[in-house]
């Protein structure tokens, strides 16, 4: 019988907990999420999995606080999760929409008032971007700027990532170092939820997997255990 990864005896305290939560959206006739618990760990890397329309954006949505969930808790270090959004990194669907300044550098430090010089001079050699710090972030290429943007949000030392479709339309190079990042991040303590639809990519760098359909958790389990499950 496959464990359940929430019940780890050797695991610490949660960083992220969801209980028992829904979600319908204005004017909706059903619901979009139905009853959706899980906790997520520290130094945790964890495959948000499932077809297009199971709510996985949705989800993302409400862990990020952008929306309000309709029934059930969500809970970040132990707290409302708002209050504590600026230790959330939430790379979005479109992220050309978050480049906001006039080059690379000043996207990494952008409104960090507690920046760290050598952390943030290590993510740009992580993230191949040493050459390109002072270029305007829009006119990169597709790689380079989904890398700053990952870049910024890794600037400011969250405790979460957030990262919806990260390596979709990435070539390889982007494709790798995109996963370094995750596996450095997550070296430090930090942890990640990603939505994709890269069976590979999750058996490579997920510790678990979360699978959703139609709104509701199917599946939680470690990654080799869910992956294999023809079911």
């Amino acid at each position: 019988k496959s464990r359940d990864c929430n019940k780890k005896r050797d695991l610490p305290e949660s960083l992220l907990s969801v209980k028992n939560i829904a979600f319908t959206y204005p004017g909706a006739k059903k619901e979009t999420l139905h009853d959706i618990s899980f906790e997520i760990y520290p130094g945790q890397t964890v495959a948000l999995m499932g077809y297009n329309g199971a709510g996985k954006s949705t989800l993302m949505n409400l862990l990020a606080g952008l929306t309000k969930q309709s029934a059930g808790k969500i809970k970040f270090l132990n707290d409302g999760i708002i209050r504590n959004a600026h230790l959330i990194g939430y790379l979005r669907q479109e992220p050309d929409l978050m480049l906001l300044a006039d080059s690379v550098l000043e996207e990494l430090y952008w409104k960090n008032k507690n920046a760290d010089e050598k952390y943030i001079n290590n993510i740009i050699d992580k993230m191949s971007l040493r050459e390109y710090v002072n270029d305007f972030p829009l006119a990169l290429s597709k790689g380079q700027r989904l890398r700053t943007v990952l870049g910024a949000l890794l600037a400011r030392k969250p405790k979460l990532l957030l990262l919806d479709e990260p390596t979709a339309g990435q070539d390889q190079q982007s494709l790798d170092e995109i996963k370094e990042l995750i596996a450095f991040f997550a070296a430090g303590g930090g942890s990640v939820l990603f939505c994709t639809h890269d069976i590979e990519l999750a058996g490579e760098i997920a510790d678990r997997v979360i699978l959703m359909a139609e709104g509701n958790l199917i599946a939680d389990d470690d990654a080799g255990n869910v992956l294999s499950n023809t079911e």
